[in-house]
């Protein structure tokens, strides 16, 4: 318990413990459909990098336009058990949906409808979750809750996209991973009621006023912005491998069948998870001093990010190319989280009640920075080919490392946590 209290200070309390373990198994069945997903949406389009990329852009874009200005005002107006119950069941019955469609001659139109119904679910249920995950911790336990977050998405991918391959071959197909994705939600759903939640003031203002407000906040906030400026750019990058994971394996590691494609795509996104999850640790042992080792994080993190991307092509062999993916995870996971969760723990220090829309942009620049990531990878990829394009994206990473570096004395200091903020009980 003292290690666990060490390592992981927001699992101290009951809430958050409780939060984590139900949060596991529906990111688990996320991290399953994710690229199962990919893997069918390859299949259908005719193994097309761009269909994949461009499946992945219709269910971000949504989302981006829609967390600031739909989840942060709903977050932000009613209560968060509420809001969950809702999103919970719908994300179900949006799996439910995608094990039918892949059972009855699915076409790819069919797959953007159903993708651009998960992006709407999504633009309110992320908010919400993050949301809920800020209120039942204390200040000072923000950095870890939210390190300890990215453990959770990148356990889910580990458990979820390993297992991949299994599932397929198990369930004859692409329905067992979408149905197991839908009762995952079974487990956020159980354990709402057993949480004590203690509800924030909430707002009467119209919604228009409501996200004028928060826009303003956000604009006038230099530091809060750079740093939503930053989580971008890390998600364009951090997350761009998703879209190609199919066409990494055939290209590179010359996969042919499809269940080679599928758990080849699995192995890769284990082992950039993996190295997400030691990230998140490392970050949430050292969340209590994370404002003064934030700098570092992200220059090094960054830097760990552009070589091992640039290495990764040139190893035509798992037993070189998995570790590498590890370093990549690890780098890419204290940046993001570690950007993340300060600004939350400012946030919740001076101005709490701006917290749903904070989190709303926060997801803004999170969606948004993927999406684009991905739609412009994936054409790329289709124009220079998958090898090109990972070492071109590895030389961006240390070319902005470098200008980060360099002026890094210009950086405002990193948002300032004040002593006196209140905790409330977990």
């Amino acid at each position: 318990m003292n290690f666990l209290s060490k390592v992981a200070p927001a699992m101290r309390g009951r809430n958050y413990f409780i939060y984590f373990w139900s949060q596991l198994a529906s990111y688990i069945g996320t991290g399953l459909q994710t690229v199962t997903l990919s893997a069918f949406v390859y299949e259908i389009s005719g193994h097309s990098s761009f269909w994949v990329a461009m499946v992945v852009f219709l269910g971000l874009v949504p989302s981006t336009c829609l967390c600031p200005t739909l989840g942060g005002i709903i977050v932000d107006r009613y209560p968060i058990r509420g809001i969950m119950y809702v999103t919970q069941i719908a994300g179900a019955i949006q799996a439910l949906i995608l094990a039918y469609i892949s059972l009855h001659h699915p076409q790819m139109w069919q797959i953007v409808l159903c993708t651009l119904l998960l992006s709407l679910i999504n633009s309110v249920d992320s908010p919400a979750r993050h949301r809920l995950m800020v209120d039942i911790v204390p200040h000072e336990h923000i950095p870890s809750a939210q390190a300890l977050n990215g453990v959770l998405i990148t356990s889910g991918q580990v458990v979820g996209g390993a297992f991949a391959g299994v599932v397929f071959v198990l369930s004859k197909g692409y329905a067992g991973a979408f149905i197991l994705n839908a009762l995952s939600f079974v487990a956020v759903l159980a354990t709402l009621n057993m949480m004590a939640l203690h509800e924030s003031e909430r707002h009467d203002e119209s919604p228009l006023n409501m996200l004028r407000i928060g826009a303003r906040y956000i604009w006038g906030e230099k530091t809060i912005l750079l740093q939503l400026t930053l989580v971008g750019i890390f998600a364009s990058i951090g997350f761009s491998y998703r879209g190609i994971l199919p066409a990494i394996a055939q290209e590179i590691y010359q996969a042919e069948s499809k269940v080679a494609i599928a758990s080849i795509a699995g192995y890769i996104a284990a082992a950039l998870a993996a190295g997400s999850v030691l990230g998140g640790l490392f970050l949430s042992t050292h969340s209590e001093k994370l404002e003064t080792i934030l700098k570092p994080l992200v220059l090094w993190g960054s830097l760990a990010m552009g070589v091992s991307w640039i290495m990764f092509p040139l190893a035509h062999t798992l037993v070189i190319g998995l570790p590498l993916m590890f370093v990549f995870g690890t780098g890419f996971s204290v940046c993001f989280s570690g950007l993340r969760s300060t600004v939350k723990q400012y946030v919740k220090a001076t101005s709490p009640r701006m917290m749903g829309r904070v989190i709303g942009f926060d997801f803004m620049f999170f969606f948004g920075g993927v999406a684009i990531g991905n739609l412009v990878i994936g054409n790329v990829a289709d124009w220079l080919g998958i090898s090109m394009t990972i070492q071109l994206i590895g030389i961006l990473m240390v070319v902005m490392t470098l200008l980060l570096y360099v002026s890094r004395n210009r950086w405002q200091s990193m948002i300032p946590i004040p002593a006196s903020a209140a905790s409330p009980v977990a």
